[in-house]
């Protein structure tokens, strides 16, 4: 008997080759020369995933990624689970599924413009204001906002002390932003993170850290409680990305009998940071009667999500800069309203927006942390943070961080830096005792940020020294052979101002 004829596809179908009464070899993907049967075969063997699926056949693997083959092949193996059309989604591709510019394919050669840059909402706002950009942790962000004449050093310390004396706005959409809800929510951050997280009040917000597998920090960010079920998670710009993919893996390959959704907002929501002494008075213009904004009402660490004028605004009560601040965070769509809504309050009181620069300068003087310092080679006790550990209870990290090695309290550890004679200090550079540079001196340490104290004057910096406890308030060497650079510095506390927080708090 004759093989019967292929039957006509419908019309604005693809060909059905899962048909069984077609004769032959029917060729499914013609790259890797999968049929019908192979994809059939495969459900049998007990490959029901378009993922295990896709590995046991080669369908999907080759140089279209599947752009001519998924559509059969997902009804094929939705056919073979009886299943219907549609009811098995494609597995993940991988470039060039959609086309790639050959610029792109070249590499770094290429320039930043082969780079995928993300602009925070305010970017056009902040570019007819006259900011420069940086690149910083795959976003375009405001550097410095510089007046005639000024350079970058000039223009961010004028930023740096005017927040220190009066008020700023700095854009902080960037941080990642992640709300964590279901009935389980705070015991998946109880385990995730370093502090107890399980005991926080609704309506108040905590510094987190956490770790990663080998007891190495991760992250450091904020968790806020906005019912019992529920929180808003933020991340620095640069680990966002790792902090996500880590809580998703946790929730659907190691913890999945935890009830508990992970949803990230970081492009969708945007958020302002008013900071300096002046700023309450600026928050207060701003909402009006929609919420008491006083210390009382409103105290360091407490979050309240307000209406102002039919926009919702939620406000974190936060501070990376060690003055009295604010996070104002709205849906990104609002972005531009939120910005001139705070320049017209704060226009009475002289607000200015200052860059990622003077920020710079804000947090190395009161020894907040960065990147530069959660290097991926740190502990919570390199850091000066074992304090913020639960003793009791488990956290991802928590056996290897208490290995003999990470445990030995002759670990360089974080320490303020004050140069001497006012030379300045060069981030990169060894800490040495001799009084000038010698090959193969010993090491003791490093320099992780440098910068010139707005409060002090003084070129100062953050980092690690071995021994730091008995060497606090001596003086010890930066040294710098390749630029040149040889600094007597004084050791001390990493919090060079305002060390009791009453700034903050105020």
């Amino acid at each position: 008997m004759e093989n019967p004829q292929r039957p006509a596809p419908a019309p604005g179908t693809a060909p059905q080759v899962a048909d069984p009464r077609v004769g032959g070899k029917a060729f499914v993907d013609f790259q890797n020369d999968v049929t019908a049967a192979d994809i059939r075969l495969a459900a049998r063997e007990g490959y029901t995933s378009p993922e295990h699926m896709k590995r046991y056949t080669t369908q999907g693997m080759a140089t279209d990624q599947g752009k001519t083959s998924n559509g059969p092949a997902m009804d094929i193996l939705a056919d073979a689970r009886g299943l219907r059309r549609g009811d098995v989604a494609a597995p993940t591709f991988r470039p060039p599924y959609t086309p790639v510019a050959f610029g792109a394919i070249a590499g770094r050669s290429v320039g930043w413009h082969a780079y995928p840059t993300r602009r925070p909402p305010f970017h056009e706002i902040q570019r007819a204001d006259g900011a420069v950009f940086i690149r910083s942790g795959g976003w375009l962000r405001p550097h410095y906002y510089p007046r005639p004449g000024e350079s970058l050093g000039d223009a961010s310390l004028r930023e740096a002390r005017y927040v220190r004396s009066h008020v700023g706005v700095f854009d902080v959409s960037t941080l990642g932003k992640v709300d964590v809800s279901g009935p389980d929510a705070a015991a998946f951050l109880e385990r995730l993170y370093v502090n107890r997280i399980e005991t926080l009040p609704v309506g108040r917000s905590r510094y987190g850290i956490m770790l990663r597998d080998d007891g190495i920090v991760l992250d450091d960010g904020t968790v806020t409680r906005l019912a019992e079920d529920r929180f808003y998670v933020t991340t620095t710009s640069a680990k966002a990305h790792d902090v996500v993919r880590m809580m998703e893996r946790l929730t659907e390959v190691d913890w999945p009998e935890l009830r508990v959704a992970v949803t990230e907002l970081t492009e969708a929501r945007a958020a302002l940071a008013l900071t300096g002494s002046d700023a309450r008075a600026v928050l207060a213009r701003l909402v009006g009667d929609a919420a008491d904004v006083s210390n009382e009402a409103l105290p360091f660490m407490a979050v309240r999500d307000v209406v102002v004028n039919r926009l919702p605004v939620r406000i974190l009560r936060v501070s990376f800069t060690g003055e009295l601040g604010y996070e104002l965070h709205v849906e990104a769509q609002h972005a531009h309203a939120l910005w001139h809504r705070l320049i017209a309050a704060g226009e009475p009181v002289g607000l200015q927006r200052f860059g990622l620069e003077a920020l710079e300068l804000l947090r190395i003087e009161k020894g907040f942390l960065t990147g530069a310092e959660i290097n991926g080679q740190v502990t919570l006790a390199d850091l000066a943070h074992e304090r913020f550990a639960k003793r009791e209870g488990n956290y991802i990290g928590k056996p290897l961080a208490q290995r003999e090695g990470l445990a030995d309290p002759d670990r360089p550890r974080l320490v303020g830096l004050v140069s001497e004679d006012g030379e300045p200090l060069v981030a990169g550079a060894h800490l040495v005792e001799g009084g000038m540079y010698r090959p193969n001196e010993p090491t003791q340490g490093h320099v992780t940020s440098s910068c010139i104290g707005p409060v002090s004057g003084l070129p100062i910096g953050l980092g690690f020294l071995a021994r730091s406890r008995e060497r606090m308030g001596g003086t010890i060497f930066a040294t710098d052979p390749l630029r040149g650079s040889h600094v007597k510095v004084r050791v001390v506390e990493p919090c060079m101002y305002d060390p009791k927080g009453e700034r903050v708090r105020g």
